[in-house]
């Protein structure tokens, strides 16, 4: 399920200018899993608190949840066909979704907490994504993956890990210098910006086992 959504999802940002490598793929697919893997995490402790009775505060204000801006339904569980997309799903994605994002690290109330690591994370990402349409493509086929068991975590982490692995072999070989240098100017440039992913990809392992950990306790 897992590799044939990511192969999917690669097609896609393919064909997108603002992405040239499979890092930037790797890069782009990240913040996107970040939020739906937090949307089904917040669902499950809404349903637990629900059983036992008492009330749930969201960790992600309405106007910025999943459910919201990459996968409204309608009353009959069917996808809402006139949700955001295109420039108006970039505009609201790179000015108003990712700085509220950021401020999680400024207002959390220690460095231990959720907020602070989305705040974290959301602060060594950027939308390079410069299709509304693509990005809604992909927020379309993430919104189909589930991660709410220990084995659907554990698959999805090591094909993200083989990506990232793929990404930094295409570096290693040159595969792209002549992207690279017309992106970044020098071949040395464009590693030294790029080695960040690996870093974006060490934050999201340790954000699922965050999750993780927390929704076990």
């Amino acid at each position: 399920m897992f590799e044939q959504t990511f192969k999917n999802i690669d097609d896609i940002l393919h064909k997108d200018a603002g992405c040239g490598s499979e890092l930037d793929y790797v890069e782009q697919t990240s913040w996107v899993l970040f939020l739906k893997y937090l949307d089904d995490l917040e669902q499950d402790k809404q349903t637990a608190a629900e059983l036992i009775g008492k009330d749930y505060t969201p960790i992600i204000a309405s106007k910025f949840q999943w459910t919201t801006w990459a996968a409204p339904k309608l009353d009959n569980g069917e996808i809402d066909y006139n949700a955001l997309t295109g420039d108006d799903l970039l505009d609201f994605v790179n000015n108003e979704l990712f700085p509220y994002l950021k401020k999680f690290k400024v207002d959390a109330s220690s460095a231990n907490t959720i907020e602070y690591k989305i705040g974290e994370i959301f602060s060594e990402l950027k939308n390079r994504i410069q299709s509304g349409y693509n990005l809604r493509e992909v927020a379309s086929l993430i919104d189909q993956l589930r991660f709410r068991t220990h084995k659907e975590k554990h698959e999805m982490s090591h094909l993200y890990e083989s990506k990232i692995k793929t990404g930094v072999g295409e570096l290693d070989q040159e595969k792209l210098p002549i992207l690279l240098t017309n992106k970044y100017q020098s071949l040395e440039d464009a590693k030294e910006v790029l080695g960040d992913v690996k870093n974006i990809s060490s934050l999201f392992i340790e954000f699922q086992k965050y999750l993780y950990e927390q929704k076990a306790a």
